[in-house]
């Protein structure tokens, strides 16, 4: 990997690392849903403020900066 970002510009490179970065936060996001509708966490319910509808808005603003990221030529 890193032989391979030598020849990388840096434009390219950190398109790279906020597709990860996107990525990693929309699954985060979608595990708290999913902890959400299993319905329990550490013997808490959690509130369906906190627990579905900021992930999903979290979810969707991820998912749509992911595909806003500039393409790769």
């Amino acid at each position: 990997m890193g032989l391979i970002a030598l020849v990388l510009d840096v434009a390219t490179s950190t398109s790279f690392i906020n597709f990860g970065a996107f990525l990693a936060f929309t699954a985060v996001n979608l595990c708290v849903v999913r902890l959400y509708l299993a319905g329990r966490l550490g013997g808490e319910r959690i509130g369906a403020l906190s627990g579905l509808v900021f992930p999903l808005i979290g979810a969707v603003a991820d998912l749509w900066l992911l595909v806003s990221l500039d393409r790769a030529r």
